[in-house]
């Protein structure tokens, strides 16, 4: 029995040599593709995760862009009305001075600065919150792993100080600009001419093809004196911070930035304009004389609120571009 067994295996030894080497490679290949999956679908739910991460990350980056953009709108708003000052003027107004007419035009070109000044502050303010809280987010995140929080964190703080430069120079330099001006658009159209919408459209017109805010940009919001004391050495982490700088510099002349800015301006003409169709609704008249419009007018400016901010916060072009701003600093730099 044992002999007619051991023939057996004699005579097909190759076979069991061959379906052995089969086993076995079948036996290494299934161990091999297991190891491959395995390894796939650890790095897929590695991505899924990092995505996710992400997600919620930049979900929390929005929603701080948007409350420190309200924010600042609120006191962007404080301040257009301290500079202006329209209402002491309007006070003077109701005394009867003699020079109540100088009085009213000074009105009739503040009132119309305070609302073209908006429109520009406001577009500006989201596009460079879109850009400073994309970079912040990105860096932020590709940091997340490393030793430098507290450095980051120093200079993200001196970094958003851009803004506050901005609200206390820059803006005022748009009222000077815009001011002049508005004066040269609407010196013709006296206070007792009658007007129509049409007329303050072609106004407005010559003030936004006058005032070249949007190739300006980086000139309102990044202040001379606050980029040279960033550029001083004895500031903290000053190469870091001129880093920031420069590249929210190039931002603001990329095609993305400016197609933003136009449409965010684009919507504010709009917006201002209807302001000056509802003060018409709001009298009844289809026209009327110049001074009659001015009280309506300042009535619908003070309705303005926040709406278009929200708006414009809310809208895809604003948000595809804090997203563009933020994956590419999400990333390692190519070197």
């Amino acid at each position: 029995m044992l002999s007619k067994i051991g023939d057996f295996f004699r005579r097909n030894r190759r076979k069991f040599v061959i379906g052995g080497v089969v086993i076995g490679g079948l036996y290494v290949a299934h161990r091999y593709i297991r190891y491959r999956v395995e390894q796939w679908y650890e790095n897929q739910t590695q991505t899924m995760l990092e995505q996710l991460k992400r997600k919620q990350h930049f979900g929390s980056i929005l929603s701080t862009s948007d409350s420190i953009v309200l924010s600042c709108v609120f006191r962007l708003r404080e301040m257009l009305s301290q500079e202006l000052d329209i209402e002491t003027l309007l006070e003077k107004v109701r005394t009867k001075p003699d020079n109540r007419v100088e009085l009213w035009e000074e009105i009739k070109v503040r009132l119309i600065t305070y609302g073209i000044v908006s429109v520009y502050a406001e577009s500006l303010l989201i596009c460079a919150l879109r850009i400073q809280l994309g970079i912040i987010g990105g860096q932020v995140l590709l940091n997340s792993r490393k030793q430098q929080t507290q450095k980051d964190q120093e200079v993200h703080k001196k970094y958003l100080e851009m803004t506050h430069h901005f609200l206390n120079q820059g803006v005022l330099e748009l009222v000077r600009k815009v001011k002049v001006v508005v004066v040269r658009a609407f010196e013709h159209i006296e206070l007792k001419q009658t007007v129509s919408p049409d007329d303050f459209l072609l106004a407005y017109g010559y003030v936004r093809k006058n005032v070249p805010v949007i190739e300006n940009a980086a000139s309102y919001l990044i202040r001379d004196c606050w980029e040279s004391a960033c550029a001083n050495p004895e500031t903290a982490n000053f190469e870091a911070l001129n880093e920031m700088i420069a590249e929210t510099k190039d931002i603001l002349q990329c095609s993305d930035c400016l197609a933003l800015l136009e449409n965010l301006i684009d919507y504010g003409f709009r917006d201002l304009q209807e302001l000056v169709r509802r003060s018409f609704i709001f009298l009844g008249l289809d026209q009327c004389p110049m001074v009659k419009v001015l009280p309506a007018l300042k009535v619908q400016t003070a309705k303005r609120g926040e709406l278009f901010v929200h708006d414009r916060l809310a809208s895809d072009c604003s948000k595809n571009f804090l997203a563009n701003v933020y994956e590419a600093f999400c990333n390692e730099p190519q070197r």
